[in-house]
């Protein structure tokens, strides 16, 4: 699969095994109180991305897609692995405890991106129902 979300895909390998391990570590420990955390700061983040005309933006498109499908998730009492995936990236995306922080301004989101972009490919791989939903949502935008 190639990445649905435009970034630039500049980062090292040591960078991402890093990025790796910290998603990881938020999808292991992932809970109750990062449910409740998700569904109050991501819309705020993903607006502040959507202002954007670069690479950004399509890293608030996917965002807003997995928000809406993991709203949908925690509603219908689904598969618990999916929604916790989901949930951990978005987790990592509203966080501001990153391995690139925010306040690095061209490099700020790649990480969250690269985040995104392995939720993604595990949604392919496991949910290509939710996948689809989410490319469709993202291929509509850049045609509007």
């Amino acid at each position: 699969m190639s990445s649905l979300i435009r970034y630039p895909k500049n980062l090292s390998a040591d960078l991402k095994r890093q990025i790796r391990a910290s998603f990881q570590n938020a999808l292991n420990s992932f809970d109750d109180d990062d449910i409740a955390y998700v569904q109050k700061k991501c819309r705020r983040v993903i607006a502040r991305l959507a202002n954007t005309d670069d690479w950004h933006s399509d890293v608030a498109i996917v965002a807003d897609a997995l928000f809406g499908e993991f709203h949908s998730l925690i509603e219908s009492d689904a598969e618990e692995p999916i929604t916790f995936v989901v949930g951990a990236s978005l987790f990592y995306l509203c966080s501001p405890f990153d391995i690139i922080p925010i306040h690095h301004t061209r490099s700020s989101y790649l990480d969250d991106a690269y985040v995104l972009d392995l939720c993604l490919r595990q949604l392919e791989r496991d949910a290509p129902i939710i996948f689809t939903r989410i490319e469709n949502a993202l291929l509509q935008q850049r045609t509007a």
